[in-house]
């Protein structure tokens, strides 16, 4: 026995492949150290009023989806800027545990194993950030969850917990969680109700890039991505390839990355990630490659309205379609829009695209709606990548109307008056169908102006291109 106790002492730690086992030298107990995905948040309950029979108070339940027992002592679970530490308790394999406040404990011990924190982080309604980390400080489970995931406005009010639906898949966020079904309200300490097989199959990539200057570039994936780090010396740009990489989301989804050389102004780089980088399920990213640059200021004509659908059908939403017709790189959240009252001549207020940083880059387009997916889905030929929602869009009226294109400064970089009479006249009805710039050469200073109507019926795009109003006709001639 003194032997093996001495050894014990002697090799606190032993690599087992990637698996790290330590030893307790007061207990000779052994604990295993988890990877990301072995421990998984699986059930929330953020808005617990009114109950339906469960206790009145927050909870969520963890689950161990790996085949050894974890000790969950120092590890942490945080929600914006709170943070609680775990008492010195193990999770055994495929057990789970329902995490609450210290003062409720007692009121969900009835439903299976509790751990009371102080504090206990604060859930909202409408959703938040939740993170579980080890006694590293490195990410083992996280989620965004939101109000809109329950799918049902009945559940959303109150008393129903969010449950994820395959376990194997912690980090397919958004596709794998559901409002619960169980009659109680939820399921802690048990098996979820939802749970069936949900495997996540895809991984889009990048989302966005931007630079924040000519010395750090902030890249945002669709996915968490824990190993991103380990795959820097594999990502390109323009052949220079990137130095360094730096959290700056507690999920893993965004990194701010040191390029090989300074940016510069008036170029426009591509970023590629490795074919080798996948998500937690060993997808492959679909964008790989993203084009980005350091921005400039947008002067008259740089951007301008190239396609407006201000009619649209019943429970459609409008939406503007942007052109960059400059060499300039153009950012998003330096772009503001105005409609004018046609009958005084009064402008409305100017406001803000959207508050994310996004580059437009020369040649490209870019739309708004307050509806993506109704878009996405009633145009099939629509490039979502291009297509954004934002909370509001000027005043867009069926019969006419007069919108405005600002920069920061409020200068004009562009404007479009429309009415309904440029339609083609002898049309049954105008609704659905759009008005789009015909010119498809654009030049900064003599952009296309003509205008043409497309109209989505059946899934299938018909365009009317022979036919033009005066005022567009008129306008091409110029």
């Amino acid at each position: 026995m003194k032997k093996v106790i001495l050894l014990i002492h002697y090799l606190p730690v032993l690599a087992l492949g990637s698996l790290m086992v330590s030893f307790d030298q007061d207990q000779g107990q052994m604990s295993f150290s988890a990877e990301p995905g072995d421990i998984v948040i699986s059930e929330i309950m953020a808005d617990p009023v009114p109950a339906v029979e469960l206790p009145p108070e927050e909870y969520i339940e963890i689950f161990n989806r790996s085949g050894n027992t974890i000790n969950l002592g120092k590890w942490k679970l945080s929600s914006a800027d709170q943070n609680s530490f775990f008492p010195g308790v193990d999770i055994g394999p495929g057990e789970f545990l329902i995490l609450t406040a210290a003062a409720d404990t007692t009121l969900f011990a009835p439903f299976g194993r509790t751990v009371g924190l102080k504090p206990f982080p604060a859930l909202t309604d409408k959703g938040r950030i939740i993170v579980l980390s080890d006694d590293q400080g490195n990410l083992i489970s996280g989620v965004e969850y939101s109000s809109e995931w329950y799918g049902s406005a009945l559940k959303s009010g109150g008393g129903w917990s969010l449950e994820i639906i395959d376990v194997d898949y912690p980090f397919f966020t958004e596709g794998n969680w559901e409002a619960s079904s169980s009659r109680k309200g939820g399921t802690p300490g048990g098996t979820n109700s939802s749970i069936r097989s949900n495997p996540d199959n895809s991984f889009h990539g990048i989302v966005n890039v931007f630079p924040e200057d000519s010395i750090r570039i902030s890249i945002e994936l669709s996915e968490p991505v824990p190993e991103f780090a380990v795959n820097i010396s594999g990502i390109t740009l323009d052949g220079s390839g990137i130095s360094a990489a730096g959290l700056s989301d507690p999920l893993y989804r965004s990194f701010i990355l040191s390029p090989g050389n300074h940016l510069e102004r008036g170029r426009v780089y591509t970023i590629c990630l490795p074919e080798s980088l996948t998500d937690f399920a060993g997808n492959s990213a679909s964008e790989r490659c993203f084009s980005f640059g350091l921005p400039e200021s947008a002067g008259t004509k740089d951007l301008v309205f190239n396609e407006l659908l201000f009619n649209p059908f019943p429970d459609s939403p409008d939406y503007i379609e942007l052109c960059n017709l400059s060499v300039k790189v153009l950012d998003v959240s330096q772009l503001l829009l105005a409609s004018v009252n046609s009958e005084t001549g009064v402008p409305s207020e100017a406001k803000q695209f959207s508050n994310e940083k996004r580059c437009i880059i020369p040649g490209a387009y870019y739309a708004i709606t307050t509806d993506r997916e109704k878009v996405i889905s009633g145009y099939p030929s629509s490039v979502p990548e291009n297509l954004f929602d934002v909370s509001f869009l000027p005043s867009m009226p069926d019969d006419r109307g007069h919108l405005l294109l600002l920069n920061r400064h409020l200068d004009k970089i562009d404007e479009v008056i429309y009415t309904e009479k440029m339609h083609y006249s002898l049309l049954s009805g105008m609704k659905g169908f759009l008005l789009r710039k015909s010119g498809r050469t654009f030049h900064r200073k003599r952009a296309g102006t003509g205008i043409r109507r497309r109209r989505v019926r059946g899934g299938e795009h018909r365009e009317l291109r022979i036919l033009f109003s005066p005022w567009e006709s008129l306008q091409k001639r110029r």
